[in-house]
């Protein structure tokens, strides 16, 4: 090495470090420090006896911008502050934040009925950056209800037939005469509902709807009855505590007489195997010859059918269900022992199992028919 260029190494290596130390990338990441606004319009604006629903603007994820990524909500039996906070309650179940500006609300359940709780929220960006605590939003529970729904005093019987009648009430309410009631318990019975022990025997009428507000018409049918009978009816009302009101005035109603399916007087053998028949017939109506019947009753014997025998005739089953009055049937009779003459009869009933007379009472011979012998005989000559 040249010992002359000796004192000049020093300096350039300086320059070189220098160099180097200020065109290195001294930049980092940005920490994110803006918290959430806090919220200031917390709001209780409903309650029940166990529950409370609040309602809030949505803050941002920086201040009021974007969108945050999660609330606390607590309660207290006081107001809660942030010296307060680590006592009050914790909530559970609290929606994620919606985007800044959006409204959004919650509603508290289990609580204790006729206590007074105060509410405060908190939200949080992903970091978490933590807002200060919400304004003080406090609500009471309601207390337990002890008013029953008043009691029905219209109750009446408006239409009828030979199993139906239908009865028609104004509906009461929740608190008496006010806001809607929970259910409905009517009951019916052939005999005057007067006592609480002839309540207790009364038939409960199925398929009623929930109760309308209060004032407002109510009506259903009772199915199923007996033709040329007299009910009594009576109803209940319930409301979401389960308090009952009185039991109403009784409605009084007969159904009609029954009109039984006229005579089937058509019934033919259209045709047979050596072990089945096949019928046909023209169907009749549910009353008489109008409507459309709930059901056949066919039967068959070996000897002739007449209303003295019918009951010892054998049933068939499967029979497809009616046709309205005035359409043709056909039905086949099947895996019957050959070599047997059959008579076979019908009738029709309707849906109070009311039932028309028997039908014309036809026959079919499946004996096997006489075997033909040829004898061959020789020519006289």
């Amino acid at each position: 090495m040249n010992r002359g260029a000796t004192p000049y190494l020093a300096p350039m290596l300086l320059l070189a470090l220098f160099l180097c130390v200020c065109t290195k990338d001294t930049t980092s990441p940005k920490t994110d420090t803006i918290a959430p606004a806090r919220v200031t319009d917390l709001e209780a604006i409903g309650a029940t006896r166990t529950t409370v629903t609040l309602q809030w603007s949505a803050v941002g994820d920086d201040e009021r911008t974007g969108k945050a990524a999660q609330y606390d909500l607590r309660y207290a039996p006081g107001a809660i502050g942030l010296a307060a906070w680590d006592q009050a309650t914790h909530v559970d179940g609290v929606p994620a934040p919606a985007t800044a500006g959006e409204i959004q609300s919650f509603t508290v359940t289990h609580l204790q009925m006729e206590h007074t709780y105060h509410f405060a929220i908190r939200v949080a960006d992903e970091v978490p950056n933590w807002s200060g605590v919400s304004n003080d939003a406090g609500r009471a529970t309601l207390p337990t209800d002890t008013i029953p729904p008043a009691c029905v005093t219209d109750l009446r019987v408006i239409a009828s037939d030979e199993g139906n009648l239908r009865v028609a009430w104004t509906a009461v309410g929740d608190d008496s005469l006010t806001g809607t009631a929970l259910a409905y318990d009517l009951r019916r019975s052939t005999d005057p509902i007067n006592t609480d022990r002839d309540w207790m025997d009364a038939v409960r009428v199925s398929g009623l709807s929930n109760p309308k507000a209060a004032g407002e018409p109510e009506s259903t049918t009772a199915g199923g009855l007996v033709p040329a009978t007299t009910y009594s009816f009576a109803i209940v009302t319930y409301d979401d505590s389960g308090n009952p009101s009185g039991r109403s005035n009784l409605a009084d109603g007969a159904t009609g007489r029954a009109i039984p399916p006229a005579q089937i007087t058509t019934l033919t053998v259209l045709s047979k195997t050596s072990d089945s028949i096949t019928l046909g017939w023209t169907a009749v109506g549910d009353d008489s010859l109008a409507g459309t019947a709930s059901s056949y009753d066919l039967r068959y014997a070996i000897a002739p059918i007449d209303t003295s025998s019918w009951r010892q005739a054998t049933v068939v089953s499967d029979l497809p269900l009616p046709k309205a009055a005035g359409e043709a049937e056909t039905f086949v009779i099947g895996g019957l022992p050959a070599g047997e003459t059959y008579y076979v009869a019908i009738r029709a009933c309707d849906d109070v199992d009311a039932c028309g007379p028997i039908s014309n009472v036809v026959s079919a011979d499946l004996t096997a028919p006489a075997r033909v012998r040829n004898r061959w005989k020789p020519s006289p000559r």
